[in-house]
C-alpha cells in the first residue's frame, strides 16, 4: 500500500510563493507601475537564494532540462548587452525583468514536481485570469465612461495623449493598459483552459474534485476568455488565438487522437477561411481588411528603419529596451513615433545584436523540438499541448507586437515553459562531493550575490518613488521641494537621464526667475551653471536624446553672450547632435538654422531652414501640427531676413 507522504514544509512554501506571485502578477502592470516588478524581483531573489542553499546543505539534486543551456546563453546575451547600452538605467531594469523570468523557471521546474502542485499553480493563475476578464468585461461596458467622467472632471490636459486616446477606443484593456497587450495574454491562457476542459474526462476526471470542479472551471474560463479576448478588438490577438487554436486542434486529433493528417488538415482550414470571409466581408465588428492593411503600414514603417538600427549596433545591439531610444535617428520620413518594433524578433535583434538574436532562435527553436517530443511520448499529453500551443500562439504575435517586453505576459510564458518541463523527471546532474569549507564559502557567495541583487534591483524603485514625488511638486509649484526630491532621486539612480534633465528644467525655470528680477547677477550665474551641468549629466547618461542636446546647446549660446567663441562651437555642436539624433524633425533642423544664422554662417542657416520644410511632411501627432505651422511661419521670416543681409 502506497503511503501519502505529506510535502516538506520548505517546498510548501516555496510552492506558495509562486502560487502568490503567478496570482499577483497579472493584476498589477509593470508597466505603468514598475514598484510592483521590483517586489517580484525581491521575492524571486529570496526564494531562489534559500532553494540554492537547500541544494548545498541538504545534498539535493539540481535538475537540468533541454532548455537551460539556450535560456542562460540567451540572458547571458542580454546581460553583456545591458552592460555596454546606449541608456544602462534602461537597460539594466529590464535585464532584471527577464532575470525575474528565468528564476522563475528554474525554481518551478525544480521544486513543483507533484500534480497536487501544478494543480495549486494553476489554480493562482485561474483565479488571476478570471479576475482580469471580469475587469476587462466591466471596463468595457461600464469602466470606460466612468473613467472618461473622472477624467473630465481632473484636468483632462495632465494625462498622456496615449490614455486619452485609449479611452475613446471602446476596447478592453483591463490591467494591461494597451488592448493588444491584453489580447496577448488572453492568447496564452486560454489554450491551457482548454486542454484541461478535454484533460477532465481523461486522467484528471478520476476524482470527484475533478468532475465537480475542474472540467466545469475550464469551461467556464474558456468562454470568459473568449469574451474577454473578443472585446479588445486586437486584430493580432484574434489572429493568434485562431492559429494557436488550429495548432492546438491539429495536435490534438493528428497526433494524440491519431487521426489521418489530410482530414484533419482539410478541416482545420474551414475556419480560417470562415475569418477571411468575415474580415473581407466587413462582418466583423470593428475590424476590417483595411484595419488590418493600416495596421501593418504602420508596423512596416518602423521595421524599414531595422536595417540601419542593426547597422549601428550589429554584434551586441544598442542595449535591452532602447528600440525608442535610437530609432528617432533612423525613422523614415513618413513612418510613426514608436518605443517598440512591434515585432519581438526585429527588436531583439537591434537591442542585443546578431548574437543575442541567434540565441533568442535557438532557445525558441529548443522548444518547438522539446514540446513536440513531450507532446507524443508524455502522459501528461493534453495539459502539455495547452502550455505548447498557448505559447506557439505567443510566438505568432510575436510578428506583430511586443508582448516579450510587457512583464505580466512574459512571466506567464515562462511559467508554461515551466509547467511543461514539471510534467517528467528531467535529467539530474551528477552531485559532487563537497567539502564543508567549500561548503561554507559557496554560502558566502550566494548570500552575498543574492544581498547585492536585492539592493541593485530597488535603487531604480526608490528613484521612481522620489521622482514621482517630485513630479507632483512641480505639478503644484512648489518648485524648492521638487529639487530637493529630485535631487534624492538621484542618489539612487544617477545614471538616470530623465532625472537629470527634468531637474536641469527646474534650474532653468529658477534662471528665468531670476532674470525677472535685478541685482542678483551671482545669483543667475549658479542656476545656469547648475542648469547646464545637469544638462550634460542627461546627454552623457542618453546621449540620443534630440531633446537634451538642444535644451544644453542654447544655455551655452546664452552663456556665451555672442562674445565666448568656445561656448559657442559648443551650443552649434550640440544642436548638430540633436539634428543626427531625429533629422525627420523639423524644430532641429529650425533650432540649427537659427543657430547658424546667429552665429554668421547664412549659407548653413539657409541649408537648415530648407531642409525645415523638407520635413514638414512627416507624421505627427494632432497636438504638435498646430506648433509645426508656427514654426514654418517662423522660418519664412528669419529666411526674410537672411535675403535682407545677404542683398
Amino acid at each position: 500500500m502506497k503511503s501519502k507522504a505529506k510535502p516538506h514544509t520548505f517546498n510548501a512554501l516555496i510552492v506558495a510563493g509562486v502560487c502568490l506571485l503567478v496570482f499577483f502578477r497579472p493584476l498589477v502592470s509593470g508597466m505603468t507601475y514598475p514598484w510592483s516588478n521590483t517586489y517580484i524581483q525581491t521575492m524571486l531573489l529570496v526564494i531562489c537564494a534559500a532553494w540554492l542553499l537547500r541544494i548545498l546543505w541538504r545534498k539535493s539534486t539540481f535538475f537540468r532540462t533541454p532548455l537551460d543551456v539556450p535560456l542562460i546563453t540567451f540572458f547571458l546575451c542580454l546581460t553583456v548587452s545591458a552592460l555596454q547600452s546606449v541608456n544602462s538605467a534602461l537597460s539594466l531594469n529590464h535585464t532584471y525583468e527577464f532575470m525575474s523570468c528565468v528564476l522563475l523557471y528554474f525554481i518551478i521546474t525544480n521544486n513543483i514536481k507533484t500534480r497536487r502542485e501544478r494543480r495549486a499553480v494553476i489554480l493562482a493563475l485561474y483565479l488571476s485570469v478570471t479576475l482580469v476578464c471580469l475587469y476587462g468585461i466591466y471596463q468595457y461596458f461600464w469602466g470606460l465612461d466612468n473613467a472618461r467622467r473622472i477624467v473630465s472632471l481632473n484636468h483632462f490636459g495632465e494625462y498622456p495623449p496615449e490614455f486619452i486616446a485609449r479611452l475613446a477606443t471602446e476596447k478592453a484593456f483591463s490591467t494591461f493598459v494597451y488592448p493588444p497587450a491584453l489580447a496577448g495574454f488572453l492568447v496564452l491562457v486560454m489554450p491551457l483552459s482548454l486542454s484541461l476542459c478535454l484533460g477532465g474526462r481523461n486522467r484528471t476526471g478520476k476524482t470527484r474534485f475533478s468532475q465537480l470542479f475542474w472540467v466545469p472551471a475550464s469551461v467556464g474560463m474558456t468562454l470568459l476568455i473568449l469574451s474577454c479576448l473578443t472585446l479588445t478588438f486586437s486584430k493580432a490577438g484574434w489572429l493568434s488565438a485562431l492559429l494557436s487554436m488550429v495548432v492546438f486542434a491539429y495536435v490534438w486529433f493528428a497526433v494524440i487522437k491519431r487521426r489521418k493528417k489530410t482530414i484533419v488538415i482539410s478541416a482545420l482550414l474551414i475556419p480560417i477561411v470562415i475569418f477571411v470571409l468575415l474580415l473581407v466581408s466587413g462582418c466583423l465588428p470593428k475590424v476590417t481588411l483595411s484595419g488590418f492593411a493600416s495596421s501593418f503600414s504602420v508596423r512596416l514603417g518602423y521595421w524599414k528603419a531595422v536595417p540601419s538600427m542593426v547597422k549601428d549596433h550589429p554584434f551586441l545591439g544598442s542595449g535591452p529596451a532602447t528600440f525608442g531610444t535610437i530609432y528617432p535617428a533612423h525613422r523614415p520620413l513618413l513612418a510613426h513615433e514608436t518605443q517598440m518594433a512591434h515585432n519581438n524578433y526585429l527588436q531583439v535583434l537591434v537591442e542585443t545584436g546578431i548574437a543575442g538574436f541567434l540565441a533568442f532562435l535557438w532557445l525558441w527553436a529548443r522548444f518547438l523540438k522539446r514540446g513536440i517530443k513531450l507532446i507524443k511520448y508524455h502522459r501528461q499529453k493534453v495539459l502539455v499541448l495547452g502550455c505548447f500551443a498557448g505559447i506557439v500562439g505567443f510566438l505568432i504575435q510575436s510578428l506583430v507586437d511586443f508582448g516579450l517586453y510587457i512583464p505580466g505576459i512574459t512571466m506567464t510564458m515562462f511559467l508554461l515553459m515551466a509547467l511543461m518541463e514539471t510534467q517528467e523527471e528531467p535529467l539530474p546532474t551528477q552531485k559532487a562531493n563537497t567539502t564543508k569549507l567549500t561548503k561554507i564559502a559557496l554560502t558566502v557567495i550566494i548570500l552575498s550575490l543574492t544581498s547585492y541583487m536585492l539592493w541593485a534591483v530597488r535603487m531604480p524603485m526608490l528613484g521612481d518613488r522620489y521622482f514621482g514625488r517630485a513630479l507632483k511638486c512641480l505639478k503644484e509649484n512648489d518648485v524648492n521641494k521638487s529639487m530637493s526630491l529630485s535631487e534624492k532621486a538621484l542618489k539612487y539612480s544617477p545614471r538616470r537621464a530623465k532625472y537629470h534633465f527634468q531637474l536641469g528644467f527646474m534650474y532653468e525655470g529658477k534662471l528665468s526667475e531670476w532674470g525677472r528680477q535685478k541685482g542678483k547677477r551671482v545669483t543667475g550665474r549658479i542656476w545656469l551653471d547648475k542648469a547646464i551641468a545637469s544638462y550634460e549629466n542627461a546627454v552623457r547618461y542618453n546621449p540620443h536624446m534630440a531633446l537634451y542636446h538642444s535644451k544644453l546647446a542654447w544655455l551655452y549660446w546664452s552663456k556665451s553672450a555672442g562674445r565666448n567663441e568656445r561656448l559657442m562651437e559648443k551650443a552649434i555642436r550640440e544642436l548638430e547632435n540633436a539634428v543626427s539624433c531625429y533629422p525627420v524633425l523639423p524644430k532641429y533642423h529650425m533650432q540649427l538654422g537659427r543657430i547658424y544664422h546667429l552665429a554668421g554662417r547664412y549659407e548653413s542657416a539657409r541649408k537648415e531652414y530648407a531642409l525645415t520644410f523638407e520635413c514638414k511632411d512627416a507624421v505627427y501627432r494632432e497636438s504638435q501640427k498646430e506648433n509645426l505651422s508656427r514654426m514654418l511661419k517662423q522660418v519664412e521670416t528669419w529666411i526674410r531676413v537672411l535675403d535682407k543681409l545677404e542683398q
